[in-house]
């Protein structure tokens, strides 16, 4: 009887931590390598590096941004910066069900690192 209460235990932990996880935001870091502006919409970001935990939907390896709201703006302005100077740079994905919701084959990014120093 114990043996059961155990496993059902056990069993419920692995399927919380599948649950939790199911939609973990991708992480991208390395060097801007390319920057798309789609009209006053919407802009891609190329990162030559690493993407991690990439969703299935983000086919083309880029993340996206909505460059129409003041977030995105200044998202952009740092990214271009960052390219600029050459400097790595750390995207996290969007971690909510629809994570290629701006562009269909790009992950939508909510959180850029900007790194002053090469380490």
């Amino acid at each position: 009887m114990q043996f059961k209460s155990l496993a059902a235990v056990v069993g419920l932990s692995v399927m919380s931590f599948f649950a939790s996880n199911a939609h973990a935001a991708g992480t991208g870091s390395g060097r801007i390598s390319a920057t798309v502006v789609e009209g006053t919409q919407y802009a891609r970001i190329y990162v030559y590096g690493s993407h991690s935990s990439k969703p299935a939907c983000a086919t083309s390896g880029m993340f996206a941004l909505d460059i129409s709201t003041n977030k995105g703006k200044a998202m952009f302005s740092a990214i271009l910066a960052a390219a600029l100077a050459g400097r790595v740079v750390e995207v996290i994905g969007n971690d909510n069900a629809n994570r290629c919701d701006l562009i269909g084959t790009a992950e939508t990014m909510t959180k850029l690192t900007f790194w002053t120093d090469d380490f």
